[in-house]
C-alpha cells in the first residue's frame, strides 16, 4: 500500500555532493534580509517508549538506559519552501536531504558518509517537483525566496527516522518489523532556527520469549523511496521469534489482531486523543507466550 507521508497520510539524497539547483552560480537576486539563507537545524531528544507504570521507559533500541540518539543514526529530511514574489507570484522548492548524528551532535553528510549511504542511488521523481540540496551541507534558501519585496516566505521540514539500513541502487529503503520509525515536522519563517522533535510512529511490541508471532490489520513500512518520500507499506507479519524474545514494531489500533502460537492478544490503548480514538503508538506492550488475554501499556497480560 502506498500513502504520502505525514499530514498526506503522509510526507516526508545525488547526489553530486556539491550541487544544489538553487547554486550560488544562479542568477538570483541578492537577499535584503537579515536571514541566512542556510538553515539552522535543531533535532529534539529522542523520544523514549512509554511503558506503564511498572516499567520505565527504555530507548527504542531497548536497553535500559534513557532514550538517547546513537553515533550512526540517520535522519532523513524532506524540506519545502514556498514564497511569493514582488509580482504575486507564488513559487515553490522541495528539497531532500540527510542529517547523521556523531559524539559532536547532528550534521550533514560527509563525502564519505554519502557514498558510505549509497545516495548516489536516489534519484528525483519524475515530476521534477523534488530537488537535491546536496548531503554535505545543510538545506537553503532561494536568494528569490528572501529578496526585497518576497512575502509570505517560509519553509516545512520533515523528518524521519528509519533505522540504520542502506538504501538500494534505486534509492529505496527496506525497513521492517525490527525497525522503529520516528517522524517529525514543523513550519518556520526565514531566520528562525528550525527545531524539530520527533515522535514515535508505531506501539512496540516486547515478545519474551520463542513463539511464531502474527500480526494482522497493522500498518508497518515495508519500502520507503527516499527520491519522492512514499512509503509502502504492510498491512500483516509473521515472524519466528527467537527464544531470548525480541522487539517488533507496528502501527496498533483497535482492529488489529495480534497472535502468538495461536493465541489471541487484545492490546489496550495506552492513551486517547481528543475525539475519544484510542492511542497506541509510542507504547510498549510486553506479550508472554503460552498466555492469552488483555494486555495494557509496559504491563503483563492478565487471563480472561
Amino acid at each position: 500500500m502506498k500513502h504520502k507521508l505525514l499530514s498526506t497520510a503522509a510526507v516526508l539524497l545525488l547526489v553530486m555532493l556539491t550541487w544544489s539547483c538553487t547554486t550560488d552560480n544562479d542568477p538570483m537576486p541578492t537577499p535584503v534580509t537579515s536571514a541566512p539563507r542556510e538553515l539552522s537545524i535543531v533535532i529534539g531528544p529522542r523520544p523514549a517508549y512509554t511503558a506503564g507504570a511498572t516499567l520505565s521507559a527504555t530507548r527504542a533500541v531497548q536497553t535500559p538506559d534513557a532514550a538517547e540518539w546513537e553515533t550512526g543514526d540517520v535522519l532523513w529530511l524532506y524540506v519545502h519552501f514556498s514564497w511569493i514574489t514582488d509580482e504575486a507570484i507564488e513559487k515553490t522548492e522541495n528539497y531532500v536531504s540527510a542529517l547523521r548524528y556523531n559524539a559532536d551532535g547532528w550534521h550533514p553528510l560527509s563525502e564519505q558518509e554519502s557514498i558510505d549511504l549509497n545516495t548516489s542511488g536516489i534519484k528525483p521523481d519524475g515530476s521534477g517537483a523534488v530537488y537535491y540540496s546536496g548531503f554535505n551541507r545543510q538545506p537553503r534558501w532561494s536568494a528569490e525566496a528572501l529578496a526585497s519585496g518576497t512575502t509570505n516566505a517560509k519553509v516545512r521540514l520533515e523528518a524521519y527516522y528509519l533505522g540504520k539500513g542502506i538504501p538500494d541502487e534505486d534509492g529505496i529503503l527496506v525497513p521492517d518489523y525490527t525497525t522503529d520509525v520516528m517522524e517529525g515536522a514543523g513550519n518556520f519563517s526565514p531566520g528562525v532556527p528550525v527545531t524539530i522533535s520527533l515522535q514515535h510512529r508505531y506501539s512496540r511490541l516486547h515478545v519474551t520469549n520463542e513463539a511464531k508471532c502474527v500480526l494482522k490489520y497493522i500498518k508497518c513500512v515495508s519500502g520507503w523511496n527516499l527520491g519522492n518520500g512514499v512509503s509502502m507499506e504492510a498491512d500483516e507479519i509473521g515472524a519466528i521469534v527467537p527464544s531470548g524474545g525480541g522487539y517488533y514494531f507496528a502501527r496498533i489500533d483497535k482492529n488489529s489482531k495480534v497472535t502468538l502460537d495461536d493465541n489471541i492478544y487484545t492490546l489496550t490503548p495506552g492513551s486517547s486523543d481528543e475525539n475519544g480514538n484510542g492511542i497506541y503508538s509510542g507504547f510498549t506492550y510486553t506479550l508472554v507466550p503460552l498466555k492469552n488475554g488483555t494486555v495494557t501499556p509496559g504491563d503483563l497480560q492478565t487471563n480472561k
